[in-house]
Formats: structure tokens, sequence, C-alpha cells
């Protein structure tokens, strides 16, 4: 719903899933904001460390003036900081220079709970196959000599 009342792609619902799934429970925490039975707003947090990171979420177009996506991430925080955890990082950010950018919204709601751009590297993959499999080559030949 987010992607569609924003206008931006998402990711399909197994990538969820699957994300899900493969993080361990402890670093992986489930935030909904409900009115009435219904799901206004929905997070995804990842957990490591001192920082506590909000990865994925959405909210509803509806009932903006209950403000669902600020009280369900206030108690986020609420419940991060009970658990030890020191940064509240909201992941993603485009700067006031970048007004056309797709996040540009989601960077302004971000600004009010008082944060700061961070610029870090970005994440890299590192590709090990080629040498996997040049070793699991290596060891079958070795074993059938």
């Amino acid at each position: 719903s987010t992607g569609r009342y924003h206008d931006f792609l998402t990711e399909p619902k197994s990538f969820f899933i699957n994300l899900a799934c493969s993080l361990p429970a402890c670093a992986r925490r489930f935030a909904f904001a409900r009115y009435k039975g219904m799901t206004l707003a929905a997070a995804l947090m990842v957990r490591f460390g001192k920082t506590a990171t909000y990865l994925y979420g959405g909210r509803l177009p509806i009932f903006p003036e209950l403000m669902a996506s600020e009280a369900m991430h206030w108690e986020i925080m609420r419940d991060a900081a009970a658990g030890g955890f020191e940064i509240y990082d909201l992941y993603g950010y485009s700067g006031p220079d970048r007004p056309r950018h797709p996040y540009a919204a989601f960077s302004r709601f971000k600004e009010k709970f008082g944060g700061k751009a961070v610029k870090r590297m970005g994440s890299r993959d590192l590709i090990l196959y080629d040498r996997l499999a040049d070793s699991a080559v290596g060891l079958l030949r070795r074993a059938s000599r």
C-alpha cells in the first residue's frame, strides 16, 4: 500500500518473508500500529550491536490524524532503549537539496525525530562463488586420484 500511495516500486511479499526468516529471532523485530482492528502502520526492525534499524515499513493513508507511524516509531524507540539499544537508525535519507527524490517525503518524516544524515560506505557484495567452485573442483579431482 505504501508503494502505491507514494508511487515507488516495492519488493514482492516473498522478499520480506525470506528476509524475516533469514534473520535470527534475536535480531528481528516487528512493530504494528493498529486502530479498531486495522493495521495502519507496520515495520521490520533489525537489531545489532547497539543499533536498532528501521529496515522496512509503511503505512496506510487513512486516519492521518492518528499519526500511526509516529506513534509506532515512538514505541519502537522506547522498546529499543529499554533493551539497551543506543541508536535508532531510520535507514535511508535524501537531503533537502533533492526535493524530487523518491525518498524526500520519508526523509522529511525522519527529520521530525531530530535525526541527522550519516554517510556510510554502503553495502558491498563479496562474490565467493568462483573461488568456492574452484576449490570444490580441486578437492574432487584430488579425491578421485
